[in-house]
């Protein structure tokens, strides 16, 4: 049975613009039907050095036969193929970064896999796409609207751009 699932997507190396359009092409194939894909929005970077450049971020959504597991691996697999770097720093800057930020309703805190992302009820740059897609969720493990979140997430630049 396909699951609602919702990834974020960053970019901030290279052209961003052309890396988030590659990623949502590939994203594309993993997902049962229509996938629906939010707004994109530019963000200062966070708890990054202090020249990296601004990010391009946002949103899809759709429905995947696959296990949680078997997306990560799919999205890493994209991510690798789109020229991240295996040994990633966790405040580097990249080329593409997609992370599943809700899986249904699974919460799982597995250190492997960690759903819902840990930190996106936190992060107005995945807050306010996932709004465009899913205004009414209540984030699971969490029970509070996305608004709600909003409303407590730290402050940042961010605004949308298409």
């Amino acid at each position: 049975m396909a699951v609602e699932v919702f990834v974020a997507l960053g970019s901030n190396l290279g052209d961003p613009t052309k890396n988030m359009q590659t990623a949502i092409e590939q994203l594309r194939q993993l997902f049962e039907g229509k996938m629906r894909c939010s707004s994109c929005w530019r963000s200062a970077p966070q708890d990054m050095a202090p020249q990296a450049a601004d990010f391009l971020n946002a949103v899809v959504a759709g429905f995947t036969n696959l296990t949680a597991y078997g997306l990560l691996k799919q999205l890493q697999q994209i991510e690798v193929a789109m020229g991240r770097e295996q040994t990633h720093g966790y405040h580097d800057s990249r080329i593409i970064d997609l992370d599943i930020i809700t899986f249904g309703d699974l919460v799982s805190t597995n250190k492997q896999l960690i759903i819902p992302h840990p930190r996106a009820h936190l992060r107005q740059f995945v807050l306010l796409p996932l709004i465009e897609l899913a205004s009414e969720m209540i984030f699971p493990g969490k029970n509070e609207t996305l608004q709600r979140l909003l409303q407590s997430a730290p402050a940042m630049d961010i605004n949308i751009v298409t």
